[in-house]
């Protein structure tokens, strides 16, 4: 009787409101890319198998002929297309392109947000099929997500993609996916991908590759998202806003052959999961980027420090160093002399670094007469902690008591005036000691517990971690990373007195 009525109640509704909630059950888009920023993870299995036959909007046509009408006509719920080889494996040719039509068709006048993934034995003339009925609507193509072999974009040449502002590609060399015998899936020459696109009013790319360099379009391009690949591009790319590269080639050598530029204009710089330093230091070596204000460095090894060359950024708002070498000695000849270069800073993580007497004291010490005078004065939200790849929780817990109680005897002298958060990833902290830290910053407004504040910290990096709270059972990483995940879950029962 409840369920009848509920029914009722929401066919009582307007067309519109049906079609506003229709939409929220489309699941976000973010979700079905490809391609992750900037990690360049394949979807699951699990989740493509959310985007077939029996979700919406396709769901939504059986439940009543006033749905069917109002589903059917809405051309927002058809203009997302998810394409990919477990979605489609089973479908002939002449279905593909049925199933295409149909989402163009209904998709009315809609832009067009679209996904394509083309992995394993996929047939090659199973994806021809699906881009010649895409291609028919090229011009209304806004963002586009690839991930295959180069070679089966062929069909793009000569198409026109005026509406086009975001392309992400996952490329993998000619041949790779797939091993059904056609000769064009395995030809190794050159395809020139982004020339197709040097008419789109492109704003975004992003572009995890192995093998051939790519051609961007240099007028309207403002976001670069790259892995594995060169820095070409950064030769001629003129209106660049922001950058992210991930496994940025270490070796200075790669750029002898750059261009030296002032890149102005560039706000926002993220270099990834870097193997050292080299790479970075020969990165701001070669490029100037006097407005830069947002920076964010992760590395293995301090081989050659880059931070002598980074103490030209005078608006530098935003800065997260993630560092995994434990040399602490190093790090306090540069990285502190680098911090204490940075009078505009605003937010600041510190992720893997020593914690040393002289760190914590650079952090925390702001009075009249302190050393190098007006340290981190404008700041406002502070995060440090470990994380990352390779880091296990009970190295977290294991060094969080020793870290806190050397930071409180530096807190209690601490002045900032515009400090408003502190993010701790540790738990070696009881309750009495977190109530003094609140009670020592007591302009500090946003407080988080450990668990909130470690999943804030950790998905920054990667989806994984999700994972790992989500599942209680242990940590896929082997027996002992298992059992401190156990152990960190205990206490942050006892934490949140569970």
């Amino acid at each position: 009787m409840a369920s009848s009525s509920k029914v009722c109640f929401i066919d009582q509704l307007p067309d519109t409101a049906l079609r506003a909630i229709f939409l929220r059950c489309l699941p976000d888009f973010e979700t079905k890319v490809i391609i992750g920023i900037p990690s360049g993870r394949w979807c699951t299995e699990r989740e493509s198998l959310k985007y077939k036959r029996k979700s919406a909007p396709w769901s939504l046509l059986s439940v009543s002929k006033r749905w069917n009408t109002i589903a059917t006509d809405s051309g927002e719920l058809w203009s997302n297309l998810v394409l990919d080889t477990e979605a489609y494996a089973r479908y002939s040719v002449k279905s593909i392109r049925g199933r295409v039509k149909a989402y163009l068709l209904r998709s009315k006048d809609a832009p067009l947000f679209i996904v394509t993934r083309f992995m394993g034995d996929f047939p090659y003339n199973k994806s021809v099929a699906i881009f010649d009925a895409l291609l028919q609507d090229s011009a209304r193509w806004k963002r586009f997500y690839f991930g295959g072999a180069i070679t089966r974009l062929k069909a793009f040449e000569g198409r026109t993609f005026s509406s086009l502002q975001e392309v992400r590609l996952f490329v993998l060399p000619a041949g790779a996916d797939t091993d059904d015998g056609n000769e064009d899936s395995k030809s190794s020459a050159p395809v020139p991908v982004l020339t197709w696109f040097q008419n789109s009013p492109l704003s975004t790319f992003y572009h995890t590759q192995q093998g051939a360099a790519f051609t961007l379009p240099a007028k309207s391009l403002t976001t670069y998202v790259a892995s594995d690949c060169d820095l070409s591009p950064l030769d001629y790319l003129e209106n660049l806003k922001e950058l992210h590269i991930r496994f940025l080639e270490t070796s200075e050598d790669a750029f002898v052959d750059r261009k030296a530029r002032t890149l102005s204009g560039l706000r926002k710089i993220e270099l990834h999961e870097m193997m050292d330093s080299g790479g970075i230091y020969a990165f701001f070596g070669k490029y100037q980027t006097p407005d830069l204000e947002h920076l964010r460095l992760s590395y293995s090894s301090e081989r050659r420090s880059a931070f002598p060359r980074l103490g030209h950024l005078p608006g530098l708002k935003n800065l997260a160093l993630s560092i995994t070498d434990p040399d602490a000695e190093k790090q306090s000849r540069y990285v502190l002399p680098f911090l204490r270069s940075l009078p505009h800073i605003e937010e600041l993580f510190l992720g893997g670094l020593a914690t040393t007497k002289r760190m914590l004291k650079t952090l925390a010490v702001h009075t009249p007469g302190a050393e190098e005078g007006n340290v981190l004065k404008n700041l406002r939200i502070l995060r440090f902690g470990m994380h990352g790849f390779g880091i296990h929780f009970g190295d977290i817990v294991a060094v969080a008591v020793t870290r806190c109680k050397k930071w409180m005897e530096y807190s209690k002298r601490m002045q900032y005036t515009a400090i408003k958060e502190i993010h701790i990833v540790n738990e070696g902290l009881d309750e009495s000691m977190w109530e003094e830290m609140k009670g020592t910053f007591p302009r500090v407004l946003g407080w988080e517990n450990f668990h909130t504040s470690v999943k804030a910290v950790f998905q920054e990096e990667t989806e994984f971690y999700d994972e790992l709270f989500e599942d209680r059972a242990g940590y896929r990483g082997g027996d002992s990373d298992a059992e401190d995940t156990k152990k960190l879950y205990e206490l942050l029962n006892r934490r949140n007195g569970v």
